[in-house]
């Protein structure tokens, strides 16, 4: 298997941007649901606004959608998946 040829830094960098990957997955998920099931956008104004936002944390780009106001010690706070 190929993985047994990489060193242990390399597999923990691939699982930690595949988690990170998933993570934002999730997050995206839930901010569609949050903003385009509910009709607040089309999901064209969605795609068109994340890709013009461009590359920040999801919860940023949630931030500037949703107009809200962020103080300067802002901290992360939103809980985009229930855990059952």
């Amino acid at each position: 298997m190929i993985w047994s040829t990489i060193d242990r830094n390399t597999k923990n960098t691939v699982f930690l941007c595949f988690a990170g990957y998933r993570l934002s997955g999730f997050q995206f998920l839930a901010f569609k649901k949050e903003l385009v099931d509910t009709g607040k956008m089309t999901y064209k104004q969605f795609h068109d606004a994340v890709l013009q936002i461009n590359s920040m944390p999801v919860e940023m780009i949630r931030a500037i959608l949703t107009n809200q106001s962020l103080p300067k010690d802002f901290r992360t706070k939103w809980r985009f998946y229930e855990l059952d």
